[in-house]
């Protein structure tokens, strides 16, 4: 049977409507010619799971030089772990059958990220909960959090080579971390057009805060002075931002917007983050009323203080605040959590406020506060500002 030779347009053709990673990989090893065509989309984004086969895998496409020029993003994605961070709901029955070689080619490979000169994604699942069997002796380590250090060791390891746009982590444990002191590892922000820092704390639940609670430092440190400092340089490129805390944060442990501006923000993200006047959450997005056109609030709340009948804000105010200021916003998100009650006549009740109970932490309010009738209404105005602005700028 004589062979049928096609042009070469056409087989691009096929090439570019073929989506599936698995799927290009096979079409270039039908040929020669495949094998050129499909080769740049076959390897543009690489996806490692925590299991020896893909870690070897893995390591080996790092170090085949006919492969690394097209790789553009990187994602580790955690067998237990959905693509936006969350617990699946099926059981991984594949196992991983040889843990310590797992880890030791996860760490090698990634210290090799610095041989993909064209690399500006870089996505980072990690296990979703905190599986440590005690919470006050983080050395006590567990598989799923010697892999996550093994991770980010072998990328603090090729840092100084790369030059990331976008860098993701989902799950990051709430403790310090020597990693990220490394001035290589800083440096690796100051380029990011887009940074999303997403934690999971550590321990399921917790008796309040002292000041040597790593996850105390985790926020009152690590987070502002060596994740978001780096990223707000006078020349940062950095557009998008997104902050998400899986408890309250604020007041304990301490966390503040102060000094922190970013001169190209145009969208930002926040869950779980206190309004406060210790925090300057509020005056932190007004800073940006120049750039920002997007904005995402998911579960904040407004903290009142320990033994105070009110908060020192209403929701209504800070509404109202932000539609008069953010004039370039045309995207707004707001998730707000729910008082679930049980009555189905009764409507469920947005949990906008959190008091301090001494012996946990902050609370939500689950009793009314007077004033916060008028939240509701606020919060209709602003996203009917927002919509009316973002449907002219359509037009």
């Amino acid at each position: 049977m004589p062979v049928v030779s096609f042009p070469v347009e056409i087989l691009w053709s096929i090439s570019h409507n073929v989506v599936s990673p698995h799927d290009l990989r096979s079409l270039r090893a039908t040929n020669k010619t495949f094998r050129a065509i499909a080769t740049p989309s076959a390897f543009r984004r690489l996806l490692v799971r925590d299991r020896v086969k893909s870690a070897e895998g893995f390591k080996h496409i790092l170090e085949d030089e006919a492969i690394t020029p097209y790789v553009q993003e990187v994602v580790f994605h955690d067998a237990s772990a959905k693509y936006d961070g969350s617990m699946t709901d099926w059981d991984d029955d594949t196992g991983n059958d040889d843990v310590e070689k797992t880890i030791e080619t996860l760490q090698t490979a990634f210290s090799l990220l610095s041989r993909l000169q064209k690399l500006t994604i870089l996505r980072l699942v990690f296990h979703p909960i905190w599986v440590e069997q005690h919470d006050e002796d983080i050395y006590d380590i567990s598989d799923e959090l010697r892999t996550e250090l093994a991770v980010l060791t072998g990328v603090a390891a090729a840092s100084p080579s790369l030059t990331l746009h976008s860098l993701t982590f989902l799950n990051l444990t709430s403790f310090p971390n020597e990693v990220f002191e490394q001035s290589t590892f800083q440096s690796l922000l100051s380029s990011l057009q887009h940074f999303h820092v997403a934690n999971k704390t550590v321990g399921f639940a917790h008796e309040g805060f002292n000041s040597l609670d790593p996850y105390v430092d985790f926020w009152e440190r690590t987070i502002p002075r060596l994740f978001l400092l780096p990223a707000s340089a006078p020349t940062a490129a950095l557009t998008s931002l997104a902050l998400h805390s899986d408890e309250d944060i604020g007041l304990i442990p301490e966390f503040s917007f102060a000094g922190l501006h970013y001169p190209r923000l145009t969208s930002l993200s926040l869950r779980r983050i206190f309004f406060h006047e210790t925090t300057g959450t509020e005056e932190f997005i007004l800073r940006h009323k120049d750039t920002l056109t997007r904005l995402e609030l998911k579960e904040c709340r407004i903290a009142v203080e320990e033994f105070a009948e009110a908060p020192s804000e209403y929701w209504s105010a800070v509404y109202r605040h932000l539609a008069d200021g953010l004039e370039h916003l045309i995207d707004l998100v707001v998730v707000e959590r729910a008082d679930e009650s049980l009555d189905p006549i009764i409507p469920e009740r947005p949990l906008r406020y959190a008091h301090l109970d001494p012996g946990y932490g902050f609370m939500p309010a689950f009793d009314v506060i007077s004033g916060e009738e008028h939240d509701a209404a606020a919060l209709e105005d602003f996203r009917a500002v927002v919509n009316a602005r973002g449907a002219s700028t359509v037009r």
